[in-house]
């Protein structure tokens, strides 16, 4: 209900589809034009700006504990947040060969975001606005677009990929982990959007172009 009630409120404030509800625009190899593609951050004053500073600014006021645990469990973003959408105790480290998949996809995609994080140069919210308290580890890196974000939105397409019986729970997984980094205070909501639309657009042209050793994770791991 909060994650339902949270993506509203952005939806209002962005006045953009939020999320990975929608796919993001095709994206047929990794040769893409990753600033054009995300386009520009809100400008500072505006009033979608004032928006995202409200929301901010909201959402510290009434986040809770359990809020607060669920953000920090993800503040440092591995596979496992995935884990309990299966029974059993379920661990990524049961499935070596999707993990390795899952990794290799990260690592392909974490340089791609430091690039545009260093072009856009977008100020993180808490150094931008007093009064803003992160409850999570301040990183000093470029806010636009969220790292976390894009990880998310890549790793739940990735497994989306591999198990499409749990589509619907793995993204809006993603999904979650992705907006409770505005929850903290650690990003804007514009950089959250960004961020997924990137992460998920980057997994499919990455899984695209490694579609064999996809198809083999499934074949060995995901028997269908």
């Amino acid at each position: 209900m909060f994650l339902r009630s949270l993506r509203l409120v952005l939806a209002l404030a962005l006045a953009v589809p939020v999320g990975l509800a929608l796919p993001p625009a095709p994206v047929a190899s990794l040769d893409v034009d990753w600033g054009k593609f995300l386009g520009p951050y809100p400008v500072p004053g505006s009033e979608q700006a004032k928006g995202e500073e409200a929301i901010l600014f909201w959402l510290q006021r009434t986040r809770t504990r359990e809020d607060v645990a669920r953000a920090r469990a993800t503040d440092w973003l591995v596979p496992d947040a995935f884990a309990d959408l299966y029974p059993g105790g379920f661990r990524f480290a049961s499935k070596p060969k999707t993990a390795a998949l899952l990794e290799a996809g990260r690592v392909a995609l974490r340089p791609a975001v430091a690039v545009q994080k260093k072009n856009f140069r977008r100020a993180r919210p808490f150094l931008a606005l007093e009064g803003l308290h992160p409850c999570v580890e301040k990183e000093l890196t470029g806010s636009y677009p969220s790292g976390h974000a894009s990880l998310a939105g890549l790793l739940a397409r990735i497994l989306a990929e591999l198990d499409p019986p749990h589509r619907e729970a793995i993204l809006e997984r993603g999904n979650q982990v992705a907006h409770d980094r505005v929850l903290a205070g650690a990003h804007w909501p514009s950089d959250v959007e960004a961020g997924l639309r990137m992460g998920a657009a980057f997994a499919e042209g990455w899984m695209a172009e490694h579609r064999a050793e996809v198809d083999a994770v499934i074949a060995a791991e995901w028997k269908r």
